[in-house]
C-alpha cells in the first residue's frame, strides 16, 4: 500500500499541476490567432512549447526524478520520431563540398555553379536553410507537444479535463463560424463582415476549421461513451430514445452543423470513418453488448449523412 502511494506521489511530482494548467492555456490559445497560421502565431507556439518542455526538464533534473513510465513504454516510436527530427536538423549542418558531392550531387552541382556568389568551401545539404529551419522548428515543436501531452495528461481526471477543454474550444469555434456564416456586419475577432461562403471560425482555411470540429465531435462522443450507463438509462426503446436525444440535444448538434457549413469534405470523411473504425474496434474487444455497440446506429446515420453530403457536393 505504501509502495503504491509512493508511486502515485512520484507520478504527481513528474507532472506538476502548474505546468498542466499552462499546457491547457496553450491548447486553448492555438486556434485563436488565425489557427496559428501566421509567422508570429506559430513562433509564439514554438517559444511557448520549448519553454514548457524546458521547465519540465529543469523540474525533474533538479529533483533527480526518473523519466515518466509512459516515455519508457513508448520509447521505440518516440525514438523513431526523434531520429526523424534529428535527420532534419542534420540538413542544416555545413559539410565540405567533397562530402556534399557524395551526399547530394545535384545540390553540390548547383552550389558549384554559384561559386562566384556564395563560395564553395562548406555548405549545408539544404538549398534554403532559412525555410528549412522554419519547418524544422515547427516539427520539433509538434514533437514536444506530443511529449508534453504524454507527460502532463497522466491521469483519467486530467484526460477528462483536456477533453472538456477541447469540447469548449470546438464549441466556441463552431458558434463563431456559424455566426460568421450567417451574420451581416459581424466583425468580432477574425470574422469577415457580410458573411462568408464557408464557415471557418478564427481559421483562414475552412478545412483546418473542419479538422478542429472533427476532433471536438470525436471528443463529445468519447465523453458520452465514458459516462454512459445503459442500466440507468434503460434498455429497449427507452434506452435508444435517451441515447438519440443525448446526441441531438447537445453541443454535438452545433458542432455537426458548423462542420457542414465549413463544407470540408476531408474533415467530414476523416471524422465518420474514424468513428466507425473506433466503434468496430470496441465491438471486437467488448462484444455487441458494449457501450460502443450502443452508438453504432448514430455512427451509421452520421456516416450516411456524410456520404450523401459528399455526393451532393
Amino acid at each position: 500500500m505504501k509502495k503504491h502511494k509512493a508511486h502515485s506521489d512520484s507520478v504527481k511530482r513528474d507532472a506538476p499541476r502548474s505546468l498542466f494548467i499552462l499546457y491547457l492555456f496553450l491548447i486553448a490559445w492555438l486556434p485563436l490567432p488565425l489557427g496559428s497560421n501566421r509567422v508570429w502565431a506559430w513562433s509564439f507556439f514554438e517559444v511557448a512549447i520549448f519553454l514548457l518542455a524546458g521547465a519540465w526538464l529543469v523540474y525533474i533534473l533538479s529533483r533527480k526524478l526518473p523519466l515518466p513510465g509512459v516515455l519508457i513504454r513508448l520509447k521505440i516510436p518516440l525514438l523513431l520520431l526523434g531520429a526523424w527530427i534529428l535527420y532534419q536538423w542534420l540538413q542544416l549542418v555545413p559539410v565540405p563540398l567533397a562530402l556534399l558531392e557524395f551526399l547530394s550531387p545535384s545540390t553540390a552541382a548547383l552550389i558549384t555553379s554559384a561559386e562566384p556568389v556564395i563560395g564553395t568551401s562548406w555548405h549545408a545539404l539544404s538549398l534554403d536553410p532559412g525555410s528549412s529551419l522554419a519547418g524544422i522548428l515547427k516539427n520539433t515543436a509538434y514533437l514536444l507537444m506530443l511529449l508534453m501531452t504524454l507527460i502532463l495528461v497522466d491521469s483519467r481526471k486530467r484526460l477528462r479535463t483536456l477533453m472538456i477543454l477541447l469540447l469548449c474550444v470546438g464549441l466556441g469555434e463552431a458558434l463563431l463560424g456559424i455566426a460568421g456564416y450567417y451574420g451581416n456586419g459581424l466583425t468580432a475577432l477574425w470574422v469577415e463582415a457580410g458573411g462568408t461562403s464557408r464557415a471557418h471560425g478564427t481559421y483562414p482555411t475552412p478545412n483546418h476549421f473542419g479538422a478542429l470540429l472533427s476532433i471536438a465531435i470525436s471528443v463529445t462522443l468519447g465523453l458520452l461513451l465514458s459516462s454512459m450507463n445503459l442500466v440507468r438509462e434503460g434498455k429497449g426503446m427507452r434506452g435508444v430514445l435517451i441515447r438519440w436525444l443525448s446526441v441531438v440535444l447537445s453541443p454535438r448538434a452545433v458542432l455537426i452543423v458548423a462542420l457542414y457549413l465549413s463544407n470540408s469534405r476531408g474533415a467530414s470523411l476523416s471524422l465518420f470513418f474514424s468513428l466507425l473504425l473506433v466503434i468496430a474496434f470496441g465491438i471486437y474487444r467488448h462484444g455487441w453488448q458494449s457501450r460502443e455497440a450502443a452508438m453504432l446506429p448514430v455512427a451509421l446515420l452520421l456516416s450516411l449523412g456524410a456520404a450523401l453530403f459528399m455526393g451532393a457536393g
